[in-house]
C-alpha cells in the first residue's frame, strides 16, 4: 500500500478600511484626517506625520478643506491654527510638501506673504490659510492612508492514494477529503436609526435634523462653518436637496406664519443648507452628492439658506445666496438612515 498526503492552503481576504483612533475617514481620498493637538515647528510636525506612516495633509478641494477644518475644530479648538502640507519655494511659488503644484488654495486676505515659508489653516477664519514661518510652533494635521482588516479562509485538502495489485488486475482508488477552517475577524458598527426623540425626521432613506425649526431659540445664530460643525458632531452634513419633493419636505418642517412667529426676520431666520459656490465653478454640495437640482437663480455665493413664510415673498421658492460669515438662526442636517442602504447618490461624509 502506498499512501501520500498533499496539503493545499488557499487564503481569501475580505478587506475593510479603518482609521486610527482620533482620526476620521475621508473616503474620497482613501485617507484618514488626523488633527494632532500638540505644538511643534514644521519640521517636527512633518516628522511626526511620517512616523504615523502619513504626511502633513495635502488639501485638494473645498470639501477636503472644510472636512479638515471641522475635524481640527473638534479635536483641537475653534481658534486653532494648524500646519498643513503647503510650503513656499525659493522662487516664491507655493506648492504641496511633496513637491507637486497646488490644486486648491484658500488664502486669507493679504496672504500668502512673500517672506513666509509655511501655511496654517485657521479655524477662526473659516478655514482660510495663513502664511507663517516654518520655525514657528503650531498644532498640525496629518493625512494617514487607510489601513485594512482582513477575513481569512483557509482550506486544507488531503488526498490519500491506495494501490492494490493482483497478477491480472491493477486497481487504483483515490479518495479526497476536504476540510475547511475559517477564521473570521469582524468589526461591527452599531448605528442608531433616525430617532424622533433626538430630533431626527426620517424620509426616503435619509435622516434630517431641523435645528430650531420653529424659531424657539431666537438668540442663537450660526454661520455656515459653525452649522456644518454642529451637523458633523451629529454624524451628518448640512443638507443637500435633489428634487421638488425633498425641497417641499424641508420647507414643510421649517414653515412659520404670523400667528406662531410674529417676529420674523426673512434673512436671519432662514435655515442653512449644505451648498456652496466659488466662482467661476458651479454650486456644489458639501456631502459631494451630484448637483442635479438647482434653485439658486443663477447666483454663486459661499452659502445658501431657505425659508417658508408668506411674509418673505418669492424667497420661499428659491435658495437665497449669502456671503461667508452671514449668521442664521436655523440649519438643516442630513445623513443616511442606517436602517437601509444608501441610494446611489449617497452622502460621502455621513
Amino acid at each position: 500500500m502506498l499512501s501520500a498526503v498533499l496539503f493545499l492552503l488557499l487564503s481569501v481576504h475580505a478587506l475593510a478600511d479603518t482609521c486610527p483612533q482620533g482620526s476620521i475617514d475621508y473616503g474620497d481620498r482613501q485617507e484618514c484626517i488626523y488633527p494632532v493637538n500638540s505644538n511643534g515647528n514644521y519640521t517636527i510636525a512633518r516628522q511626526i506625520c511620517q512616523n504615523l506612516n502619513g504626511q502633513l495633509i495635502k488639501i485638494r478641494d473645498i470639501f477636503e478643506n472644510v472636512m479638515t477644518g471641522t475635524e481640527a475644530e473638534m479635536a483641537i479648538g475653534t481658534n486653532s491654527q494648524s500646519f498643513i502640507g503647503v510650503i513656499n519655494t525659493p522662487n516664491n511659488v507655493w506648492i504641496y510638501d511633496d513637491g507637486t503644484p497646488l490644486q486648491y488654495q484658500n488664502w486669507a486676505p493679504g496672504h500668502p506673504l512673500s517672506n513666509a515659508t509655511c501655511a496654517v489653516q485657521s479655524c477662526a477664519k473659516n478655514y482660510q490659510w495663513t502664511s507663517v514661518g516654518c520655525d514657528e510652533s503650531y498644532t498640525f494635521i496629518c493625512s494617514i492612508p487607510e489601513t485594512t482588516t482582513s477575513t481569512t479562509t483557509t482550506t486544507k485538502t488531503t488526498t490519500t492514494t491506495t494501490t492494490t495489485t493482483t497478477t491480472t488486475t491493477t486497481t487504483t482508488t483515490m479518495t479526497t477529503t476536504t476540510t475547511t477552517t475559517t477564521t473570521t475577524t469582524t468589526t461591527t458598527t452599531t448605528m442608531n436609526p433616525c430617532s424622533s426623540a433626538d430630533g431626527w425626521v426620517a424620509r426616503a432613506g435619509f435622516c434630517y435634523y431641523f435645528h430650531n425649526a420653529q424659531l424657539q431659540l431666537k438668540k442663537q445664530s450660526f454661520n455656515q462653518s459653525e452649522a456644518q460643525k454642529a451637523c458633523r458632531s451629529r454624524g451628518a452634513m448640512l443638507a443637500s436637496v435633489h428634487s421638488d419633493e425633498e425641497f417641499n419636505f424641508l420647507k414643510g418642517n421649517i414653515a412659520t406664519n404670523s400667528k406662531n412667529q410674529p417676529d420674523l426676520y426673512c434673512q436671519r431666520d432662514q435655515a442653512l443648507i449644505g451648498l456652496t459656490c466659488v466662482w467661476p465653478d458651479e454650486p456644489a454640495w458639501f456631502d459631494k452628492t451630484p448637483f442635479d437640482y438647482d434653485l439658486t437663480r443663477g447666483q454663486c455665493n459661499l452659502g445658501y439658506a431657505i425659508i417658508n413664510d408668506d411674509r418673505c415673498g418669492s424667497d420661499v421658492d428659491y435658495w437665497d445666496d449669502w456671503a461667508d460669515g452671514t449668521l442664521f438662526t436655523r440649519y438643516i442636517c442630513k445623513k443616511v438612515d442606517p436602517r437601509r442602504s444608501a441610494p446611489s447618490s449617497r452622502l460621502i461624509f455621513a
